[in-house]
């Protein structure tokens, strides 16, 4: 007969928030074909994207997020159409995420991250932005859809 000790550790944080969903669902407005069309790089509207973190405990300070998904074959820097352009899908477009000042860029890659200051004992809403922006001079109309990780580090 072996005997084996397990030893199983963990830790107890009160430095940390509950997200009010692990799902969240963005509608960016509609967009014209003419909007776009004729310059790679053009944006459409900026959409606000909120994240709520919730019951925060005591010793919230600050969480450091960083976002991640598909890059678009075209500019790695945005995140790819998920939509196909052969199943209705639109094409020559991807999506640009602003960090919460509205200038700097998220990666898809995950190199670019930002630290935020969190109220401790409450409500925190974190927003970020997202566009539409054109990978080529020419935008094929139809759907557009992609997935972005949130990663939430507390600190």
């Amino acid at each position: 007969m072996d005997q084996v000790q397990l030893i199983i550790s963990g830790m107890i944080r009160d430095n940390t928030c509950t997200l009010d969903s692990d799902k969240l669902i963005f509608i960016l407005p509609d967009t014209s074909v003419r909007e776009l069309s004729g310059k790679k790089g053009k944006r459409s509207s900026v959409l606000d994207i909120p994240v709520t973190l919730s019951e925060c405990g005591v010793n919230a300070a600050s969480v450091v997020v960083t976002a991640s998904g598909m890059a678009d074959a075209d500019v790695a820097s945005l995140w790819a159409n998920q939509a196909q352009s052969g199943s209705g899908g639109s094409s020559g477009v991807g999506l640009r995420l602003l960090q919460s000042n509205g200038s700097a860029s998220f990666s898809p890659r995950g190199s670019r991250s930002e630290t935020l200051p969190l109220q401790p004992s409450q409500k925190n809403i974190l927003i970020f932005h997202a566009a539409m922006e054109t990978t080529r001079n020419k935008v094929k109309a139809g759907a557009f859809v992609t997935t972005v990780d949130l990663e939430i580090d507390y600190k």
